[in-house]
């Protein structure tokens, strides 16, 4: 719904409280009729409001219809086969699902979805016990947090054997998860970062999820982050306060969040969603003679 649909409801809504007061006022000072007369204003009122409201939902709903019916007609052959690694650190995996269904009508190669598993993300000792136990299956690998994310997003971007990599032995350890879907190794040219928390660990966005980005901008792999629209705590105001700059979705569950995403990839830059913290509804798409694929 529009702002103009907004204000005009809240001003019914004003209107509405405001003949309330004036019926419980006036009902102990003037005659039965100009109140019966009041009774009357506020059930009119209470009518057209109901009807505004419904008329609304109904067009948003037929615009939403619209958006996911054009929606694999908007994104074909977007990011024509192009690896695209999701890794997992906030609390919404099932979200995944929308995640990999716009990557796959952008026509993208899907290498894996990797969860970070909670040594990742608490940290603290139970990162060190990890890391040794790390080392049984992986005898090269870092001796630190950081040395361990340097590698793993290497072996992102770069490929790996998916069987002897360090991904693999990091499975092992217990450091990470992989979907059902598996992992191939594939070398990935984009990342999405699918956060949204719930409210615990309230340092995984700057201890895990900053670095792992800065690092994959640093070896030019194109990132962006997303959450559901309804995640209890969005990880995007994290990332402005740190001045981190990356693109983010913050309703990527919903058609134009997949659009968002698509297009953030192939390069639109900006916080896109329905949050506070958005500064825009979604990417604007270039024109039929100059759009962006990655085959181009």
């Amino acid at each position: 719904m529009g702002p103009g649909f907004k204000y005009h409801v809240a001003t019914i809504a004003a209107i509405f409280f405001a003949l309330t007061v004036g019926l419980v006022v006036g009902s102990l000072t003037v005659s039965p009729r100009l109140v019966h007369g009041y009774e009357g204003a506020l059930k009119g009122l209470r009518t057209t409001l109901n009807q505004d409201i419904n008329e609304k939902s109904a067009e948003v709903s037929r615009y939403r219809e619209g958006l996911h019916a054009i929606l694999p007609i908007a994104l074909k052959h977007k990011l024509d086969g192009a690896g695209v690694v999701v890794i997992i650190t906030g609390h919404y995996s099932d979200t995944l699902t929308a995640v990999e269904n716009a990557l796959h009508m952008a026509d993208a190669h899907v290498v894996g979805a990797i969860t970070m598993a909670d040594p990742m993300i608490s940290q603290g000792q139970a990162i060190k016990d990890a890391i040794t136990q790390l080392h049984t299956y992986y005898p090269n690998a870092p001796q630190t947090l950081a040395g361990v994310i340097a590698r793993f997003d290497r072996a992102v971007a770069y490929g790996e054997d998916p069987q002897t990599g360090i991904i693999a032995a990091m499975q092992k350890a217990g450091l990470v998860s992989i979907s059902s879907s598996g992992y191939d190794g594939s070398p990935a040219k984009f990342v999405v970062i699918l956060g949204g928390s719930r409210g615990l660990h309230p340092d995984r966005v700057q201890n895990l999820d900053i670095p792992i980005v800065q690092d994959l901008k640093g070896i030019n792999v194109r990132v962006v982050v997303a959450e559901p629209v309804d995640a209890a705590i969005s990880d995007v105001p994290t990332y402005q306060a740190e001045n981190i700059s990356v693109t983010t979705v913050d309703d990527v569950d919903k058609s134009i969040g997949q659009f968002s995403l698509v297009y953030g990839l192939l390069g639109s830059s900006n916080n896109y969603g329905e949050k506070s913290s958005a500064h825009a509804l979604s990417p604007t798409p270039a024109s039929p003679d100059d759009q962006l694929t990655v085959s181009q």
